[in-house]
């Protein structure tokens, strides 16, 4: 039987390998003449998926769908508790993510 962490991280390669295709793709696409718009980004998105399901599974040891049947057994308030909370972590993470790219970037450009 294979352990529940080894399962994650091979969701996390096949999220990478994913990834790296669709950006090939989108390469491809550009050499070829082709300006992608915002449509074709969203293909960016994809590989997420599987990403911060096998994240899951490495960090907490437990399979993706008995954490979301436990998240299910949980009482209105605390659901409502721990999304705002992941919410508000997910988007101070995400702009300190943004934010220090375009500040590297500043500072490599001056």
């Amino acid at each position: 039987m294979i352990s529940i962490r080894l399962h994650g991280m091979k969701w996390i390669v096949a999220a990478i390998g994913i990834c790296a295709a669709v950006v090939g793709i989108i390469l491809l696409i550009e050499r070829m003449g082709f300006v992608p718009g915002p449509i074709a980004m969203v293909g960016l998105a994809i590989p997420f998926v599987p990403l911060f399901g096998g994240i899951i599974e490495v960090i907490t040891g437990i399979p993706f769908f008995e954490l979301a049947r436990r998240w299910d057994n949980l009482k209105g308030w605390q659901r409502g508790l721990y999304g705002t909370t992941f919410v508000v972590l997910a988007l101070f993470g995400i702009l300190a993510i943004v934010g220090g790219y375009f500040t590297f970037l500043d500072h490599i450009g001056k």
